[in-house]
Formats: C-alpha cells, sequence, structure tokens
C-alpha cells in the first residue's frame, strides 16, 4: 500500500469514529444546550440513524480499500 492508500484509508477510520461518536453523543442528550435547541424525538432518532449510516457506509468502503490491497 502506498502513503497515499495508507492516509485514505486512515481518513475513514476517522470519519467513521466521527459519526459513531456524534450518533452516542447525540443518543445519550449530549450535544444540546438549553431548552430551546432540544429536538423532538423524532429529529434525534433521525439524526442518530443518519450518522449510523454514514458510518456503516464508510466502514463498507473501507473493508473494499483493505480486501482490494490484500489481494
Amino acid at each position: 500500500m502506498t502513503n497515499v492508500s495508507n492516509s485514505y484509508l486512515a481518513w475513514l477510520e476517522q470519519e467513521i469514529n466521527v459519526a459513531e461518536g456524534i450518533a452516542i453523543a447525540v443518543e445519550n442528550g449530549m450535544l444540546w444546550f438549553g431548552a430551546e435547541v432540544r429536538p423532538d424525538e423524532e429529529t434525534k432518532a433521525a439524526i442518530i440513524e443518519e450518522y449510523r449510516l454514514k458510518a456503516s457506509a464508510l466502514r463498507e468502503i473501507l473493508e473494499r480499500k483493505r480486501h482490494r490491497h490484500m489481494l
């Protein structure tokens, strides 16, 4: 693997961690300050789902890239 590939794989891993971290933070109510900015439960669930989907999609890309480099 080249350094560019290693950098790209590291970036993908970082983006997965960020997306998963945001989903967990939203789920645990850690991102909302004050009553005015708290989303309703439906919005909160949608945000969590979107970030988990993003993490999942990035994880699939990462696994494909790793698999290609192993062949």
